[in-house]
């Protein structure tokens, strides 16, 4: 049986505050749980493919294009998101170094060891936890 957005969001608390884990893999868990984003494009996603601004009516403080073989979409971005973002000295918002990507097999497996640690089932659970969230 899936794991709700309740649920998830429960069992992902503890790793959201700064310093629990690793800022790479938290800002990766963010950019999925919570924007929708699969780990493949949190790993490509760099800081020329993200705009922050002051947040919105619609509660959004920034827009992130993401690249995928049906092409460009945007991804409106909550203040929550944006915090666990920031700040950042990589050129990609996810650091495999200065100026490369991680690799997004390594990426998926360190996040897969936390949040399997964590009691969350799969990776691939955070995303409907995320739409269910959103109302998708």
């Amino acid at each position: 049986m899936a794991q709700s957005g309740d649920e998830v969001d429960a069992l992902l608390e503890p790793l959201l505050v700064p310093g629990a884990i690793d800022d790479d893999v938290r800002r990766a868990i963010v950019l999925v749980a919570y924007a929708g984003l699969r780990l493949p494009e949190t790993a490509a996603l760099s800081w020329d493919d993200v705009d922050l601004f002051d947040e919105d009516d619609l509660g959004a403080a920034g827009v992130a294009r993401v690249r995928s073989r049906g092409g460009v979409s945007e991804v409106r971005l909550t203040r929550f998101v944006v915090d666990h973002l920031l700040p950042q000295g990589s050129r990609f918002v996810i650091a495999g170094g200065v100026h490369n990507p991680p690799d997004p097999q390594t990426l998926a497996n360190r996040v897969g060891r936390i949040t399997r640690g964590a009691g969350v089932k799969t990776i691939q659970a955070m995303r409907p936890a995320f739409l269910e969230r959103a109302g998708r």
